[in-house]
């Protein structure tokens, strides 16, 4: 896995390798603590996850994010707007085909009331470029719980 902070871009890059179960719930942990922190409402927070469309634990490798992204509590947005600007984006995705799944999870504390538009949105939204892709929005501007996942076509 490699990351970069990219002025909020922030992207989390698997490489297709061959990695053991432990290995990819490992790097799933990871992205999804990273994400949930402040409720994805920060310059480090993993903006999206790109991979190999061709890589063979792909499947398995979403399978263990939903699984953390669940499990690990979520907090409640507090940045100015993020919530309504989320469903936008949102809505956009599913617009152009994307598939967006809302991932519920326990909030942080008893105290903390977690509303419906602060859980994680996984967007899983294809090929930049094609019409199945991301909106035209500025997403890098947008700190929110929205998380897309990006399967990209390797040329070899």
């Amino acid at each position: 896995m490699v990351t970069s902070e990219l002025g909020c871009a922030t992207p989390q890059i698997i490489d297709d390798g061959d990695y053991t179960e432990l290995e990819l719930l490992h790097a799933a942990s990871m992205i999804a603590c990273g994400k949930k922190s402040n409720c994805g409402s920060n310059c480090l927070s993993p903006q999206v996850v790109v991979m190999s469309k061709q890589w063979k634990q792909k499947d398995l490798f979403r399978e263990k994010l939903l699984e953390e992204l669940k499990r690990q509590p979520t907090t409640p947005c507090y940045y100015p707007g993020s919530v309504d600007k989320n469903k936008s984006l949102v809505d956009g995705c599913k617009q152009f085909g994307s598939k967006c799944t809302t991932i519920v999870a326990p909030s942080v504390s008893e105290e903390t009331a977690v509303g419906e538009g602060d859980h994680v949105v996984l967007v899983e939204c294809g090929t930049p470029g094609k019409r199945v892709s991301i909106p035209n929005h500025s997403w890098s501007k947008h700190l929110a719980p929205r998380f897309p996942l990006l399967s990209l076509t390797q040329k070899r």
